[in-house]
Formats: structure tokens, sequence, C-alpha cells
């Protein structure tokens, strides 16, 4: 069952068939090298999971289906892990995304600071869409974590977070990670991490009179994606 490769199919419902969308053919015949009667486990993103095998695999069209032999349901994950974060540049977007996806990571929002270097693009929202796809197949993975839009440090604080939610920051002055004691924490998670030119004067005072806990991870200034998946890790684990 483990080498089973994983396929995301967004409308798994109770059908005894179900015909695949191309690029996930073409993921399953090409680099998987799956052929007709080979197991497949679909998946929704929303913890539903379908067993069965390819059916009518054809190359010219590429078509195929899948004939469902069990399905089952995942519970959500326990702890809900939220990472609010400035985004690095270019690719490192994705690299950041698939780790902390990888790691457990339930939610997202793309952080707008001052000193932010990138910014959402008109398509990023659909490419990191497929980033966390890919990562949750990669994985094994059965919830999608869940993408916010974009919000400002205080639009992020405003939210109506609720009471167990402990709220991190990664911050080079604040405390050391090795002395926090998980015990005396809520059981979900809010990760602030800012842009590698730090937050403004302005901005880290906000952040600390709303009782955010700052924490450093390093003695040294981490790029985005390297806090961010440290970070995740750090409570996570």
């Amino acid at each position: 069952m483990s080498n089973m490769p994983w396929v995301y199919c967004s409308a798994l419902s109770e059908c005894a068939e179900i015909e695949l969308p191309p690029e996930e053919l073409r993921h399953l015949v090409g680099s998987h090298r799956r052929r007709t009667g080979d197991f497949v486990v679909l998946f929704d993103g929303l913890g539903e999971i379908a067993y069965g095998t390819l059916q009518e695999l054809t190359k010219r069209p590429l078509k195929g289906r899948v004939k469902i032999v069990s399905n089952r349901s995942c519970p959500k994950p326990l702890r809900k892990t939220h990472l609010a974060s400035a985004l690095p540049k270019g690719e490192r977007q994705g690299l950041m995304l698939e780790l902390v996806t990888q790691l457990g990571v339930t939610d997202f929002t793309p952080l707008a600071c001052a000193r932010s270097i990138a910014r959402p693009g008109r398509r990023s929202y659909e490419r990191w869409q497929r980033i966390l796809v890919d990562a949750c197949k990669q994985c094994r993975r059965p919830w999608l974590p869940e993408l916010h839009s974009e919000s400002t440090i205080m639009e992020l604080l405003n939210r109506n977070f609720s009471r167990e939610n402990t709220v991190i920051l990664a911050d080079q002055e604040g405390r050391s990670s090795r002395s926090l004691n998980f015990d005396d924490l809520g059981p979900d998670y809010v990760l602030i991490v800012g842009p590698e030119g730090g937050f403004t004067v302005e901005e880290r005072k906000d952040l600390i009179s709303r009782c955010v806990l700052p924490v450093s991870l390093s003695e040294h200034n981490l790029r985005v994606e390297t806090a961010a998946t440290a970070l995740v890790s750090l409570v996570i684990s």
C-alpha cells in the first residue's frame, strides 16, 4: 500500500468509477510507469481517500478511469498550524510551501510587510495550489493546507483566532527556542515570519504589544524559507 502512487481528484464521490484528469494521468503513466490494472490511491485534499485500480488506460488520446475498491475518511489534523510569512523571491516561494506542507502546516497566509521583497502575483495562488497538491501526494497527506489571501500584520492579528492559539514570532531578539515549554502553550499555533530585511520598529512593536511570543531560531539572519521551515519544525515536533 505504501508504494501506491497518490492521485489528486477534487471530486471524489460514491461512484464506482472515476475518470482521471489528464494532468494526473500524465504523471501516472510517465514517472510512475503505471499500467492498466495497477493500484492507485485517490485523495480530494479534504480527508477523503479512495483505493482503486486503473481501467481503460489509453495513451492517444490520454484517457483512463479508476475502479474504486474501497473508501475511507481521515479526520482533520488535531492541531492547527497556521503559517503567516513574508514571501521570498521567485522559486523559493514554492520551496517554502513544499517543505512546510510536508511538515504538516494546515494554513498559509502571505504576509505584506513594509520591507517585503515579493508580493502575490495574478497567478500565484493557482501555482501555489499545484505545489501543495504535489507535496501532499509526495508525503501521503490527505488534507491540503488552506491558502488565505494576503494580509498585513494588523489584519492578521485582528482575525478572530481561537483563544487556544499561541502566536509565535520568528525574532532574533526573542527567547531561545530551546527554552520553550510546549506543555505551557496552546495546542494551535499561528507562526509569523517576516522578510529578510526584518520588520520595521513599528511593526515589531505592534507584534510584541499583542502578546506575540518572540522566539529566536538562530544567531544568524535566516532566509525566509529557512526560518519558516525551522519554526514549523519546532512546533510540530
